[in-house]
């Protein structure tokens, strides 16, 4: 069954996404396809670093009540221009998106721009698929 797990994980993010999930076929495309031009790789793991959860944990502490708390991990190398990724939980992405008029409404497995968001604390804590 945990083979499985990743399709389940792109079905889930694709139907919060309004999107579609295209199958594994070995030609290099994302797995799942959104509204707004919006390519995704779902990337499943046990457990991401307890670093990343604690600049979370910051992120959030930090947020206002309305503002969608972000992380900005930058690679830094010398002479380079620096590599940033944005990580955020998966719900305030959905309704970040949803309220810039570039995801479905409400229905589509979204929950409401509103409505506050919680997560696992631990991985422990993770639903199984």
């Amino acid at each position: 069954m945990s083979g499985q797990r990743w399709k389940a994980q792109e079905r889930q993010v694709a139907k919060a996404l309004g999107g579609q999930r295209l199958p594994n076929n070995g030609r290099g495309q994302p797995d799942v396809l959104a509204p707004g031009n919006l390519a995704v790789q779902v990337k499943t793991r046990a457990a991401f670093p307890a670093w990343l959860w604690q600049a979370m944990d910051q992120a959030e502490r930090d947020a206002g009540p309305d503002e969608a708390a972000a992380v900005v991990l930058a690679e830094v190398v010398a002479g380079r221009k620096a590599k940033r990724l944005v990580v955020m939980e998966f719900d305030a992405f959905v309704a970040l998106i949803a309220g810039a008029g570039r995801a479905p409404p409400v229905g589509y497995g979204l929950c409401p721009p509103a409505a506050p968001t919680t997560r696992p604390r631990r991985p422990t804590d993770l639903p199984r698929d």
